[in-house]
């Protein structure tokens, strides 16, 4: 019999760009997070966004004093004085969990006011006047660019922690009229033992990077930059940056 020819099946299939895998932002991951920060400012309670960065279990010491020298005597280049150190999955690593520079943006949120992580950067302390010398948008970015710039080690922060350096720092914006709500909230957020390095003015350049017109730049320092010291002392350090949720209360401090 005759096969039927109305509906005959391609021998060839089409070739095609078919369904393109869609790209995974980090804002977009980093939104769910944020939205999920519930750190009281007054009780110093609750749960912050969390980087894990896992160091070699043998080496842990070793790291444990290096990340100790950088959260005392360069606290201000941390973003919090909050760590945690954590079983890896394999048991030749150990997990650092640092506080992420992304829950200041979830608990200006929590207090009422809005703001847009814009980027995260390499900021040169060695000067009078310390500036931004690399800036990448969050919002085109499938990774965290503190992840990219350790990896080419392109920070200098045992440097900066003495007399200057390159240190990681993030950069988000407000709505101008907000700022004086803003300033209210992040003092707080100091005394609960965060680091804010700047606060500008309405449409002021921050650190050199230009804001958008009607908004004010804060600019805090990256939650791995005592995970880029070890890196920088020759230690094999693998940083997950907006990685998860943790509560303080089970968090240790400097």
């Amino acid at each position: 019999k005759m096969q039927s020819l109305v509906n005959p099946k391609p021998i060839i299939k089409t070739t095609g760009p078919g369904i393109p895998e869609k790209v995974k932002f980090l804002l977009s991951k980093a939104w769910n997070l944020i939205y999920q920060v519930d750190f009281d400012i007054e009780t110093h309670q609750g749960n912050v966004i969390t980087n894990i960065s896992y160091v070699k279990t043998n080496e842990l010491d070793l790291a444990i004093d290096i990340f100790e020298d950088v959260m005392k005597t360069g606290p201000q280049y941390c973003t919090s004085k909050y760590f945690k150190i954590i079983p890896g999955k394999e048991p030749n690593k150990t997990g650092i969990a640092t506080v992420c520079s992304l829950t200041l943006d979830g608990i200006l949120v929590k207090n009422g006011v809005s703001t847009t992580p814009q980027y995260g950067g390499i900021l040169e302390t060695d000067s009078k006047q310390p500036r931004f010398i690399e800036l990448t948008a969050y919002s085109g970015s499938s990774l965290d660019p503190h992840e990219i710039y350790i990896a080419k080690d392109m920070t200098s922060v045992s440097e900066a922690i003495k007399d200057g350096g390159r240190v990681l720092a993030s950069l988000r914006e407000i709505p101008y009229i907000a700022r004086p709500a803003a300033v209210d909230v992040l003092e707080e957020v100091q005394d609960a033992g965060f680091s804010i390095l700047k606060i500008g003015k309405p449409s002021e350049l921050v650190y050199n990077a230009k804001v958008e017109r009607y908004h004010v730049g804060i600019v805090a320092p990256g939650g791995l930059n005592p995970i880029a010291a070890l890196k920088e002392h020759g230690m094999d350090v693998e940083p997950k940056a907006v990685e998860t949720m943790t509560n303080v209360s089970e968090m240790e401090e400097f």
